[in-house]
């Protein structure tokens, strides 16, 4: 089949489908079927338009398939292989291949906690930046009051949200503080700014009065009552001083008698408290209502009120009588003072004239309140976890609070869940420190209030996994430990570094608090020493212990003898040793001593572990190259090494009718130089040729009564050729002379 894909680099945004379509063309006899694999990518982003094609012979179809983006794919490029293979013969294939460039995006969500929050002059929130894009993002976090009243800092200002994950931010509050009034409420815009990205959330940061506003109340109320009084004494003290009136009788009794009384002259006053029976803190907002008792029993609604920021609350302006206090909100049961559910269980309360009844105080038990919401945990979690919540109540320092049931047990409640949380059943009012955790996970802690009978929905809980750890240690070829040795952590944004110590625990290494899951890259290092590099996979929360590092290290040293084909020492040969950017070179002896005979060499120093060449170069010899490896110190086995000569010879004899022939000559030529011999006598025939350099030669032998021979000879370097040549008798005159031989090759 023959296949072409049109494209060879393609850029996406996440998130968004990408096409691609690839002609195939059936170009042999048979119908056949193709499909294609994809990889490089993610399987699950693929989608094909049809599994497997059908194609007739000498037809042209497209396979089509696209590649769906996450949007949080991680930015960058990817190298995509496509192989399209025959569903009838597998050996019929095609390859192609293509980029695709994923663009960056940023984008991130801000989430405070607590958004609303009550203190004195100072107060703290936390601030969590999520990455919703798919590169990690640099995040500049602000705070400002609106006001400008209050001073914010966060700390730290600025920090790198990696791609997928999110960073924490502190934020400290502090302003000016109110001897007494209102509290001032002030609105905290915090904004985290990444380049032109700009997400704003706001927090409330209310303070409290250093005076509440009860007692102001109170001292005002105090004030009046004594102004009163003072008053009232001065005008009793005046109509005594004077003459008795002459009694007055009205001619008609009905529209007769004395004038009224003005109310502000006689009304009393009732206060008091109102308390959480939970956590002993006064409660705000509850409504106080005073009935007056007629004779007949039947209660008169006569006043009402609502309690401040401390649950301290006043009824004034009460006419002269027997009163019940009734306490309700919104949340809680009803109570008629002191305790009671009704009415009839409500204890009377004699207001004279102008007097003020203190120490009302109730306590109230508000309905039970619940907290639910959503727990998320990290997509690389296969099965869900489960995790235990745990809501403790505080007290008004924000210290766990004793269960009044037992005392000295903390008012704690738990939950065991996988997904969402739902405790219920809680005490109210409170405020709670909520716990979230499970193996494997970093703990989330958060503080949340509830008014009475409250059903709060909580932000969505995000669970990170633990932090992890690696230890370990690093040994030498012999098992021993070794200190000194810089061990470096890395993986994605993360780098650490620690050495082994040389005292003590020698040679072992720790590294903790480690983002899980990841994967990470050791390396350890140390000077003379090979180094070495481990890849570990830490799941999530996981403590991989029982790591050994093996690091060879100490000096080698090589030696031998250098010989000839002959098996003869050969001195002043020049002998090279190189690699791992080492270098050393030495000479053969030329004559033997202590360390070694003629032809021996040393060389020693050699770092170890490590693969090195051996270089022997001499005059008149073919170099040789030998490699020489060390896995540990010391000596490497013998190494002794054979040079040919870098030229040749030739040798043989001639004869005539096979007997030696003496006195015979021989020429050799390359075609430009001729070197000529005569053979010996004794031995009869022998002839010889030395240093002769590698080419093609030939031997032309001449002798009287003899034909011409020429012999045709090639030599390579080093070689000794023996070639023996016999001769034929030449032709006598008259005689048709056989013919001579043609010129042999060797």
């Amino acid at each position: 089949m023959r296949t072409e894909l049109g494209v060879t680099h393609l850029s996406v945004d996440p998130g968004s489908p990408a096409r691609i379509e690839i002609e195939v063309t059936n170009v042999s006899e048979v119908i056949d079927g193709v499909t294609a694999i994809v990889d490089g990518i993610d399987q699950t982003w693929i989608r094909f338009d049809s599994p497997v094609v059908s194609l007739f012979p000498g037809v042209t179809t497209t396979i089509g398939f696209t590649i769906d983006l996450p949007p949080t794919c991680p930015a960058g490029d990817y190298l995509v292989v496509v192989r399209v293979v025959s569903t009838i013969d597998p050996e019929r294939q095609t390859v192609h291949d293509f980029w695709i460039s994923v663009a960056a995006v940023v984008g991130f969500g801000l989430e405070l906690r607590p958004r609303v929050i009550t203190a004195g002059s100072s107060a703290a929130i936390e601030a969590t930046i999520v990455n919703e894009g798919n590169v990690d993002a640099p995040v500049f976090v602000t705070a400002i009051d609106r006001t400008r009243e209050a001073d914010c800092v966060v700390e730290p200002p600025e920090v790198v949200v990696p791609e997928g994950g999110e960073a924490r931010v502190g934020i400290q509050m502090r302003g000016p503080r109110p001897w007494f009034g209102q509290a001032p409420i002030r609105t905290i815009v915090v904004t985290a700014i990444h380049d032109d990205v700009e997400v704003e959330e706001l927090a409330t940061f209310t303070q409290k009065p250093r005076i509440a506003r009860g007692v102001v109340t109170a001292l005002i109320l105090a004030g009046i009552v004594a102004l009163w009084a003072t008053i009232f004494l001065l005008v009793v003290a005046a109509l005594g001083s004077g003459d008795d009136p002459a009694k007055a009788t009205a001619t008609d009794f009905n529209t007769g008698g004395a004038a009224n009384v003005a109310l502000a002259a006689i009304a009393g006053t009732t206060e008091g408290q109102v308390f959480a029976s939970t956590t002993g803190e006064g409660i705000p907002r509850i409504t106080v209502e005073a009935f007056r008792v007629r004779q007949t029993g039947e209660l008169l609604a006569s006043g009402s009120a609502a309690t401040d920021d401390d649950g301290a609350y006043s009824l004034s302006s009460l006419i002269p009588g027997t009163y019940v206090l009734r306490f309700s909100a919104e949340g809680y049961d009803d109570i008629w003072y002191p305790s009671g559910a009704s009415a009839e269980e409500a204890a009377a309360i004699p207001v004279g004239p102008t007097e003020t009844v203190s120490g009302l105080d109730v306590v109230l038990t508000g309905e039970p309140g619940a907290f639910v919401g959503a727990i998320t945990v990290p997509e690389t979690v296969q099965a869900a976890p489960t995790l235990t919540v745990t809501a403790t109540l505080l007290d008004g320092d924000g210290d766990p609070d004793a269960d009044g049931d037992a005392a000295g047990d903390v008012a704690t409640f738990t939950q065991q869940t996988e997904a969402d949380i739902r405790l219920e059943g809680l005490p109210t009012p409170g405020t709670y420190r909520i716990r979230v955790e499970g193996a494997d996970f970093e703990p989330q802690v958060f503080e949340e209030s509830l008014e009475g009978g409250e059903v709060k929905v909580l932000n969505t809980v995000r669970m990170g996994a633990a932090l992890g750890s690696i230890s370990g240690v690093a040994v030498d070829a012999d098992g021993q430990p070794l200190g000194n040795v810089v061990v470096t952590v890395s993986g994605g944004d993360v780098e650490r570094e620690v050495t082994t110590p040389t005292s003590g625990n020698v040679g072992q290494f720790q590294v903790i608090g480690l983002e899980t899951p990841n994967t990470y890259v050791l390396t350890f290092e140390l000077d003379g020493y090979s180094g070495q590099t481990i890849a570990l996979d830490v799941l999530a929360g996981e403590d991989r212990t029982g790591i050994t590092a093996l690091l060879i290290g100490g000096l080698g040293s090589v030696s031998g003898t250098v010989r000839d084909t002959d098996g003869n020492p050969l001195g002043d040969v020049d002998v090279a040793v190189a690699g791992n950017e080492f270098e050393a070179s030495t000479t053969t002896l030329t004559a033997g001593d202590d360390g070694g005979g003629v032809g021996s060499y040393s060389i020693s120093g050699i770092p170890v572990p490590g693969v090195y060449t051996l270089t022997f170069d001499a005059d008149g010899f073919v170099a040789e190259t030998l490699e020489v490896g060390f896995l540990a110190a010391g000596p490497a086995p013998p190494t002794d090494v054979v040079l040919r000569s870098d030229v040749g010879e030739i040798s043989g004899t001639v004869s005539g009718g096979g007997i030696p022939l003496g006195d015979v000559r021989v020429e050799l030529s390359d075609g430009v130089a001729v070197r000529s011999t005569s053979t010996a006598t004794a031995p009869a025939g022998a002839f010889r040729f030395d240093t002769v350099v590698p080419g093609t030669y030939t031997l032309r032998v001449e002798a009287e009564g003899f034909a011409e021979r020429v012999v045709l000879v090639r030599v390579a370097e080093g070689e000794a050729i023996g070639r023996d040549i016999d001769l034929v008798p030449a032709p006598t005159v008259g005689v048709t002379a056989p013919p001579a031989p043609p010129a042999e090759e060797s």
